[in-house]
């Protein structure tokens, strides 16, 4: 991943970051209950708007 986020010009400081949002969006529910994909479905959302700048520490800004 870290290779990657060079690549994609991360920041040095942001790969941890980065690499938690990676995580996320490749994750998979524990099983096809209703629950447990609803809250792998929250939690995707959640670091998409982070991805997108609207999180809770603003926007991810790759320079």
């Amino acid at each position: 991943m870290v290779l990657q986020s060079i690549l994609l010009g991360v920041p040095p400081k942001h790969i941890d970051r980065f690499k938690e949002w990676s995580d996320i969006l490749v994750m998979s529910p524990k099983s096809i209950s209703k629950e447990d994909v609803e809250e792998i479905m929250k939690i995707k959302r959640k670091a998409e708007k982070e991805l997108e700048g609207r999180g809770p520490d603003g926007p991810f800004i790759i320079q």
